[in-house]
């Protein structure tokens, strides 16, 4: 049960920054709300996969070995990257905004992926 709420954050947070990266392809400009929940969500299942890491609320531990550790790094470096973007969009070339949300993107999916790797090995 523990498992549900990072992988239903982390789930939504992609579902929506699929949405954003759509729209950000199409240059249609983002709703500060859409990206308010994005941000949310995804620094939400940040927070449980690191508290996931440290052991669950009842007591119980799951044993995610390197791989959790290695999700926890990448969704870090996403959430990183995703936040110095914005930063960059006024002053810096669209072409350097877009690489950055690029890395954004490849941290976050792999974080993702490698997270859900990890629950299914503990499910499984």
């Amino acid at each position: 049960m523990q498992l549900l709420a990072p992988v239903f954050l982390l789930t939504a947070a992609v579902v929506l920054g699929i949405l954003l990266g759509l729209g950000y392809l199409r240059r249609r400009r983002s709703n500060p709300v859409v990206v308010a929940f994005h941000l949310l969500l995804g620094l939400g299942g940040l927070e449980t996969v690191a508290l996931l890491l440290r052991g669950t609320p009842d007591g119980s531990a799951y044993s995610f070995g390197t791989a959790g550790k290695v999700a926890a790094l990448l969704l870090v470096l996403a959430a990183l990257s995703g936040l110095i973007s914005p930063l960059l969009h006024r002053h810096w070339p669209r072409r350097v905004v877009s690489m950055t949300l690029a890395t954004h993107a490849c941290f976050a999916a792999a974080g993702f992926l490698v997270f859900l790797d990890a629950v299914l090995k503990i499910k499984g």
